[in-house]
């Protein structure tokens, strides 16, 4: 039998792959992020995405042939799917949020329909590769419903969560954003 050495290029090979999930990762949860602070349905910019993923696949195909090597085409597909997605919702809010126009700023009075608090676990290590349920954590939101009757999920601070009433009023300052989506410039 013969011992198997690994060469730097399969160290290579396997540091640009942890690096590529790291980004993507990175991607959809800036994306997430973002999407806090849009008012927008979560279905639009997904819907743009994907088409504009759709339409980049048609034109990377050969790119994606060197990346994917050996791989099945549909298994290609999927991959490019998901790491286009994750990149093209990034820019889409991302830059609706970071060009907004300061020109239409202005405050709205929103209502809060409900008071929500979501719990969760952190994870606990155990020992090497054992992990369990760790002690609780709260997520503390306001839901808020603006004029024209749009609700949007807002995450606050305990504070903040603390002096706020359902029912109460609270006000927010919105920017109209690069794609047109209003933007929420108040931080908490």
């Amino acid at each position: 039998m013969t011992k198997s050495r690994t060469t730097f290029k399969d160290i290579k090979n396997a540091l640009k792959w942890m690096g590529a999930i790291l980004s993507v990762m990175l991607f959809y949860g800036f994306s997430m992020a973002l999407y806090g602070h849009t008012l927008v349905e979560w279905w639009e910019p997904l819907g743009i995405a994907l088409t504009a993923v759709l339409v980049i696949w048609f034109l990377l195909r050969g790119f994606w042939g060197k990346v994917w090597r050996g791989v099945n085409p549909y298994v290609a597909l999927l991959g490019h799917m998901v790491v286009m997605t994750g990149v093209v919702l990034f820019l889409i809010l991302g830059l609706n949020f970071w060009f907004a126009d300061d020109t239409t700023l202005h405050t709205e009075e929103v209502t809060v329909e409900e008071r929500l608090q979501e719990k969760h676990y952190h994870t606990q290590r155990v020992g090497r590769n054992r992990y369990r349920r760790g002690n609780p954590y709260y997520k503390y939101i306001l839901r808020v419903r603006f004029d024209n009757g749009r609700l949007k999920e807002i995450e606050v601070p305990l504070k903040r969560y603390n002096r706020t009433r359902t029912g109460g009023k609270m006000t927010l300052d919105l920017e109209t954003g690069l794609w047109g989506y209003p933007v929420i410039t108040t931080w908490f």
